[in-house]
């Protein structure tokens, strides 16, 4: 039972909260891996042969199978590669950002601040203005290198936020994605913020280099 849960959690560190489940499930594998030599070794001391063959038989069988599970998973991720950032280069001549791990509002200093999220590809982002007027906020993001839009056509609605008249609200927030690219493919993007007036005048009033990952599909 613990090997089964340690797997199905291993698998689950594949797609969401990689870090915590794979602590988790190695944790717990190391632990019903321990039980089992034990009770293996009490039972052969025992001279109980059959009994212990019968408790290292079933792991070692699901061990296989869930090994050969893992290494199709691993060649259709693999097979489903977004080229996007084959040929990118992340430049060491200007200065980019790397996404936090966690907010702490009370700490926030004015401008554009971005934050990992529940997968890679997946952001929050922060924008601190105590002077911003009325209207509406957006993101724009660029490849730096080739300045190639990024998730031109989904950014801007998933990132927009109204400032409605009277707020006293200085910091906004939203979750957008970032489609191009792949987990474990990190390159350079350029995050801009711009602000739509109530007359539908546009202007940029914020930008930050980040190092990002795309969100695999």
């Amino acid at each position: 039972m613990l090997f089964t849960f340690s797997i199905v959690l291993f698998l689950l560190s594949l797609f969401f909260l990689k870090d915590l489940f794979l602590i988790i499930s190695s944790f717990i594998l190391i632990t019903a891996f321990f039980s089992m030599v034990c009770a293996v070794v009490f039972h052969l001391i025992k001279k109980n042969w059959k009994t212990a063959i019968a408790l290292i038989l079933p792991p070692i069988i699901f061990f296989a199978v869930v090994c050969q599970f893992g290494f199709l998973l691993y060649l259709i991720i693999e097979g489903r590669h977004d080229e996007f950032t084959d040929e990118l280069v992340i430049p060491k001549n200007i200065s980019i950002s790397q996404p936090l791990e966690e907010m702490d509002s009370s700490k926030i200093s004015s401008g554009l601040h971005l934050y990992k999220s529940v997968q890679p590809g997946i952001y929050r982002y922060v924008y601190v203005d105590k002077n911003l007027s009325d209207g509406k906020i957006f993101l724009k993001a660029f490849e730096i290198t080739k300045n190639q839009p990024l998730s031109a056509e989904r950014l801007r609605s998933k990132s927009l936020i109204e400032i409605r008249p009277g707020d006293s609200i200085f910091q906004f927030e939203n979750d957008f994605t970032i489609y191009e690219g792949d987990w474990g493919y990190p390159y350079a993007a350029r995050f801009e913020v711009w602000h739509e007036s109530p007359n539908n005048v546009t202007r940029k009033i914020a930008d930050r280099n980040f190092i990002i990952e795309g969100w695999q599909r």
